[in-house]
Formats: C-alpha cells, sequence, structure tokens
C-alpha cells in the first residue's frame, strides 16, 4: 500500500493536458462540419450523419493499456470484448443500434497465435453486441510498435443506425429526472494506466475482467415506445468517471452510488486514491447510466434489472455539476 495518495496525473495521464487537446481538436473538426448541417450534437459519444430518415453513427476506440496487463498476464482472448465494448456503448447512449464493426491491429511481427486470441475477443463482443465483424486491418510496424516482446495494439470502429426521432441526446432531460446506473463488470477499460501501478499481483487478473456489454438490455427496453420517450439521456461510463454524465446537458447531476466493489476498493486502499479521484477515473461499478422520467423509473429499472443489477442513483436538480456521494466533481 502507498502512503503517498495516487492520482490518474501522477500515474502519467494528464487529464487536463488532455482536455486542452481535445480543445484543440474539436476547433479544427468544427472546419469540416460545412458539410453536414443536420447532425449530433458534439461532445456526445458517438458522431453521426444524416440518411434519409435515420442518422448513421461511428464510434472508434480502443483498449488503451489495458493491453500491457493482457500481454504480462499471457491472456489475450478477452481484450477483443473490451474494444468492441468501448464502442457499442458509445453508440447505445445515443440510441444509436450497432450494426456491423471493423478492426485496427498493429503489431510489431505476425504471429498467428497472438491474431487468433485477439481475434477470439472481437467475435465474441460482436455476438454480443449482435453484430458482423466486417473488416479489419492488420499492420505490422516493427519500426513504430516499441518494446522487447511482440508489443501490439488493437483498436476498432463501430456503425450504428437509428431512425431520426428514436435518437436520444439529452435534450429532453428536465429537473426532477431520475438517475438510473447499471452495474459493471468490473474495471472495464479506463483508468489502466494508474490501476495498473497500484495493483496487488493477486488482483491483476480481475482487471482483465471483459467490458460489459449493455446492448441486448437496452435494445430490448427501448423496443418500447412508451418506455422510449421517457429515457431522456444515456451515458457510457468511460473514461473520466462520471464526469460524463455532464455530456448530456447543463444540469446539476447528485448520484447516491452503492458500496464500491472490492475491486475498486482494493485499488482504493493500494493507491491511498481519494473519492474524488476515483469518481473522475473509474466507474467504480456503474458502467451505464439512464437519465429518465420520475413516472416511469421504477418500470425501467425492473426491466433493466432482468439482465443486471439495476440502481437508483440520483435525481437531475437545478444546476451545473456532478455530485457523487457529497463530492462535486
Amino acid at each position: 500500500m502507498s502512503d503517498k495518495s495516487m492520482t490518474y496525473s501522477e500515474a502519467g495521464v494528464d487529464r487536463e493536458k488532455e482536455e486542452e487537446a481535445v480543445r484543440t481538436i474539436l476547433a479544427l473538426i468544427k472546419k469540416t462540419h460545412i458539410f453536414s448541417s443536420d447532425k449530433m450534437p458534439e461532445g456526445h459519444f458517438a458522431g453521426a450523419i444524416p440518411f434519409l430518415d435515420y442518422y448513421l453513427s461511428l464510434a472508434t476506440d480502443g483498449v488503451g493499456t489495458k493491453v500491457l496487463l493482457a500481454m504480462e498476464l499471457n491472456k489475450l482472448d478477452t481484450i477483443g470484448i473490451d474494444c468492441v465494448a468501448m464502442n457499442t456503448n458509445d453508440l447505445l447512449a445515443t440510441n444509436s443500434i450497432p450494426a456491423a464493426f471493423v478492426d485496427y491491429i498493429a503489431i510489431r511481427e505476425p504471429d498467428s497465435k497472438i491474431l487468433t486470441e485477439i481475434m477470439k475477443g472481437l467475435t465474441e463482443g460482436c455476438i454480443q453486441s449482435e453484430i458482423p465483424l466486417i473488416g479489419g486491418e492488420t499492420a505490422v510496424l516493427p519500426e513504430l510498435i516499441a518494446g522487447n516482446d511482440n508489443e501490439f495494439d488493437v483498436a476498432g470502429t463501430a456503425l450504428g443506425i437509428q431512425k431520426k426521432d428514436k435518437i436520444i441526446t439529452g435534450k429532453n432531460i428536465a429537473i426532477g429526472d431520475i438517475i438510473i446506473g447499471i452495474e459493471s463488470s468490473g474495471i472495464h477499460s479506463n483508468g489502466l494506466t494508474l490501476a495498473r501501478k497500484v495493483v496487488a499481483d493477486d488482483w491483476k487478473e480481475q482487471l482483465l475482467t471483459p467490458t460489459r456489454i449493455y446492448v441486448k438490455a437496452i435494445k430490448e427496453l427501448l423496443r418500447d415506445d412508451d418506455i422510449l420517450i421517457n429515457v431522456h439521456g444515456m451515458a457510457h461510463i468511460t473514461g473520466g468517471g462520471f464526469t460524463n454524465i455532464a455530456r448530456l446537458g447543463k444540469f446539476k447531476y447528485d448520484l447516491e452510488i452503492p458500496d464500491l466493489p472490492d475491486i475498486f476498493k482494493h485499488l482504493q486502499k493500494n493507491g491511498n486514491i481519494t473519492d474524488k479521484e476515483m469518481y473522475r477515473t473509474f466507474n467504480c461499478g456503474i458502467g451505464f447510466v439512464l437519465i429518465v422520467s420520475k413516472e416511469y423509473a421504477d418500470d425501467i429499472k425492473n426491466q433493466l434489472n432482468k439482465y443486471y443489477p439495476t440502481h437508483t442513483l440520483g435525481i437531475v436538480e437545478e444546476g451545473v455539476s456532478v455530485i457523487v456521494n457529497d463530492i462535486t466533481l
């Protein structure tokens, strides 16, 4: 256990520099928006363009330094699930239904065994997301991929589709709405740069638990049109922890999350990590959040409980902040 309080920044990821870089990038991206006047709001979980009466949505992401842990433990058959999950869960946050996936693997040297193990996870992730893996790219980059062994990286892009009038962006969120959270399967694929530095060896394998894919649960829930119009916003709790909820609109989101699962308790104790840093870095046991009308909250929660444990976390209030267990993030 560390005597010093560890932070994500000290572990190697400077959140403020990252946010500054993103702002710079967004300013450049906006120059391309003249080519589509009808698009999804900026800063959401997925981007989209119109296609007749539909939006075609795209999400792209990788697995981050979870790859390093997978290589260390010589267990490569699940990180592909994480890769698919990070993308399809982002699409879901707009109610864009995943339709297809493509992958990108960069590796130092061709290795059929490594590639086969990665593909096992990618195909399983696509099966769980109910989509085809329609293609991809394997790049052999001996001069670019550094390391002593046959290192690699894996990323992917998911395509989603939804009718324009069924897209959920947060624009209908109102004061008094209820915040519901679906449990995660563990740390998922964010905060690993910090977690890897503080986790004890006998806990490392738990960090490889694949990211939960919420596709079936959310698709089934939102098939009901009455429920659809009463789900006002959704958020995938990934990098940035619970600050992701702020993407949905300028309100005060006041949450009381359940007791931390054991893996998060271990990370917090071993790294002497503050509560605020935990809530801003990890999902802390809640992987997906829905903001719903008060009248339908119990019904929605009961339906989601058929798939995964779901909790009432709090309420939407007037203001501009995200508060978790009385700590402003």
